[in-house]
C-alpha cells in the first residue's frame, strides 16, 4: 500500500512537471521506449548500493539521452533512495497521461498473433463498444485456444474459445444436477 502511495505521488509530480514544461508527450514516448526495451535488472542496478552514484547517473543519462526531464527526475529518485519505485511511477505516469488525453488503457489477450489489419478493426469495434479511444496492450495467451479476452479496470469481455467451452461445461453441470 505504501509503495502505491509513494509511486502515485512521484508520478503525479512528474506529470505536473512535464505538463508545466509542455513535455508530457516526449516524456510519455521516452517512458514507452524504456518500458519496451529496458533490460529487467535496470532498477536493480540503480538501487544497488555497491554501484557508485556517478555510474548510476551515467547509465540514466545514456538511457534517456536527449530527454530533458527524466534524467534529473531519476537522479532525484536515486539520491532519495526511491528508485525501486521507478517502474510503478512510469506505469502510473502513463495512466495519468492517457486519462488526460481521454484514452482508455486496455489489455487484449489473444490465442494467436493478430495481423495488423485485424487488430485495427478489432480495436475500432472495441472503441465503439466502450465509447472512448483506447490503447491496447496485446498479450499472446495460447491457453485461450481461439478468440480473445478484452479487459480494462472496469470491463471484461471474454470472446475466447476457452471461455465458451467453460460456459458450456457450466450449463451441462447445471443440467446434470437438475435432472433425475
Amino acid at each position: 500500500m505504501k509503495s502505491e502511495v509513494v509511486s502515485g505521488r512521484y508520478a503525479q509530480a512528474l506529470f505536473a512537471w512535464a505538463e508545466d514544461q509542455s513535455l508530457s508527450d516526449s516524456v510519455r514516448v521516452a517512458i514507452g521506449m524504456y518500458q519496451q526495451y529496458r533490460f529487467p535488472s535496470f532498477c536493480c542496478l540503480l538501487k544497488n548500493p555497491v554501484v557508485p552514484l556517478q555510474k548510476k547517473i551515467e547509465w540514466v543519462e545514456r538511457m534517456f539521452e536527449g530527454e530533458r526531464l527524466l534524467p534529473p527526475f531519476i537522479r532525484m529518485l536515486i539520491r532519495k533512495g526511491r528508485v525501486e519505485y521507478l517502474d510503478e511511477i512510469f506505469r502510473l505516469y502513463v495512466a495519468l497521461y492517457l486519462a488526460k488525453q481521454n484514452v482508455l488503457s486496455g489489455k487484449l489477450r489473444v490465442a494467436y498473433p493478430l495481423e495488423v489489419e485485424l487488430f485495427v478493426r478489432l480495436q475500432k469495434k472495441l472503441e465503439k463498444e466502450v465509447g472512448q479511444k483506447m490503447v491496447l496492450t496485446v498479450i499472446h495467451d495460447p491457453t485461450l485456444l481461439g478468440g480473445f479476452v478484452f479487459s480494462t479496470d472496469t470491463l471484461l469481455l471474454d470472446a475466447s474459445l476457452l471461455g465458451q467451452l467453460c460456459a458450456i461445461a457450466k450449463r451441462w453441470t447445471r443440467l446434470g444436477a437438475v435432472s433425475p
